[in-house]
């Protein structure tokens, strides 16, 4: 199943009637929250992340307040188990970074521990009572990584950061991953950025396409739709074991945030917000194999 959901930053002046049309079906008709308690005179001064399905209606919602306090994320029910939530989590973490924010907390119910936990949140504090409902305070610091198992949450981050694509995109894996490789959801994205931003510089470090050709059926066609616009060099192996970093696979957005895979086999990995030392060293590490990585005879014969 294709996601087209697209997220985006709203205000509450311009986006409270549908930010609300999610959240009284989930916590008002859903869990049974009295309505005067689900809005609050803290809404106009939040940031909020509304996103829409592929026709534009509201599918789920959250907001960042000022003080750093993350809340009211809901998903309508039809889209849940998409990993929606997820995304709208790390893009709310995102705005958190560009407002310099050191941390975040958030109050999470009880059945939603392990959702958060996932990525990173700890829990503090006595349980308490809100509405009705078990809760238990969580937080995360903006200065650590974020911890991503598995090809949903890879798949999921890659998604929320490949929406952000402004200027430039460093795309290395050493090894054939075809969930990733091929994935409908993150190439549609990509090219839809490289159509709509003419300034922007996508590069990817592959192994040679023997290798991926035939199983990645959909990265061919993207880079014969665009092949001026899709810049891809072939890793040699040489140049993969030259440092313990080249077995490792990673994805830089922008020059900051980087989506770093320490085992690519098995999609194990962090999501730094921040960029930093680690984010230098890969990019340093890229423009080496950049610098080594050739034309690929196979996609030349195809004409890519």
């Amino acid at each position: 199943m294709t996601d087209d959901t697209y997220l985006e930053q709203i205000d509450w002046e311009r986006g409270g009637p549908e930010l609300y049309r999610v959240r009284h079906e989930v916590f008002v008709r859903e869990q049974q929250v009295p309505e005067e308690l689900e809005q609050d005179d803290r809404d106009p001064l939040s940031h909020h992340v509304l996103a829409r399905d592929a026709q534009g209606r509201p599918v789920a919602t959250g907001r960042l307040l000022p003080d750093g306090h993350i809340g009211r994320l809901a998903v309508l029910a039809p889209w849940r188990g998409r990993g929606l939530g997820r995304r709208v989590l790390l893009k709310l973490l995102l705005l958190a970074r560009e407002r310099n924010m050191e941390r975040v907390e958030l109050n999470a119910q009880f059945q939603a521990l392990d959702f958060y936990r996932e990525l990173g949140f700890e829990p503090f504090g006595e349980e308490f009572m809100e509405a009705g409902i078990r809760h238990r305070a969580m937080a995360l610091s903006l200065a650590g990584p974020v911890p991503l198992t598995g090809y949903l949450r890879v798949r999921d981050a890659l998604l929320t950061l490949g929406q952000e694509l402004w200027r430039s995109l460093e795309f290395y894996l050493p090894v054939v991953e075809p969930r990733l490789l091929d994935d409908q959801d993150w190439l549609a994205l990509l090219g839809r950025r490289l159509n709509a931003r003419p300034r922007l510089q996508v590069r990817l470090l592959l192994p040679r396409a023997e290798q991926w050709r035939r199983d990645c059926p959909r990265l061919g066609q993207l880079l014969q739709t665009l092949p001026t616009r899709l810049e891809l060099r072939t890793l040699s192996p040489e140049a993969i074991q030259e440092r313990a970093q080249g077995l490792q696979g990673f994805a830089i957005f922008d020059k900051g945030p980087l989506l770093h895979l320490s085992d690519p086999c098995r999609l194990v990995g962090q999501l730094h917000l921040r960029g930093g030392p680690l984010t230098r060293d890969l990019l340093g590490l890229f423009a080496e194999s950049w610098e080594k990585g050739g034309e690929d005879m196979e996609l030349r014969r195809l004409g890519i």
